[in-house]
């Protein structure tokens, strides 16, 4: 199994302020937008077998993700939207939407994901790539799952004024077996061009798209 973890981390590994982004950067929102709806040129993925059901990829997110995500929208669209929730109402508000389903664990996404994929799914589609789109915790247990390979396609964003972050990325010091991989590796995952090296914003903003992976 590979999981995908996509997060846009400062140099104090916040990714969040009172549940919204602490920064406003396009680029990185488009290059989300388009990594998680992609399918990713990966030697290490089983191809999907000659199917009719629609593939898509799937989102694995928490409860406050979720509510995040509302506030562009309704759910994430072109794809499959799983929350992990244990409060009734959230988990109704997610299962009345087409292509969303709320679960209670971390295991348990990871179970609906194969049962997705397998022979015995009623659904009228299956899942391409595995994203993990926060937060924390949900970071955490991916980056945890043994025997899993794990990616992170990781923005690095260097602010330059004090952010009282309120939600934060696993520090990725304490996780040696995550090696920071060339930009080549990165392009070569992607259906898309990315932009190489140190990108700056007019607001002082200075950002890079990288890639980690927990194997060689």
């Amino acid at each position: 199994m590979i999981l995908n973890l996509i997060a846009a981390v400062n140099q104090d590994y916040g990714i969040g302020l009172d549940g919204n982004l602490p920064w406003a950067i396009k680029n990185d929102m488009k290059f989300f937008a388009n990594v998680t709806r992609s399918e990713l040129s990966d030697p290490y993925q089983s191809k999907n077998q000659s199917t009719s059901k629609e593939i898509l990829n799937a989102c694995i997110m928490g409860r406050l993700c979720w509510c995040e995500t509302k506030k562009y929208g309704r759910k994430l669209p072109g794809r499959i939207n799983i929350v992990i929730t244990s409060d009734p109402e959230i988990a109704d508000e997610v299962n009345a939407l087409s292509y969303c389903k709320s679960v209670s664990s971390f295991q348990e996404a990871l179970d609906y994901v194969e049962y997705l994929k397998s022979k015995e799914s009623t659904e009228s589609y299956t899942v391409r790539n595995i994203f993990i789109i926060g937060g924390y915790g949900v970071y955490k247990a991916a980056m945890e799952t043994e025997n899993a390979k794990v990616r992170i396609f990781y923005t690095n964003v260097i602010t330059v004024d004090p952010i009282r972050f309120t939600a934060f990325f696993p520090a990725l010091h304490k996780y040696p077996s995550f090696k920071k991989k060339s930009f080549e590796n990165l392009q070569s995952l992607l259906p898309f061009t990315v932009e190489k090296g140190i990108l700056e914003q007019p607001d002082g903003i200075r950002y890079e798209f990288q890639l980690y992976e927990n194997w060689d």
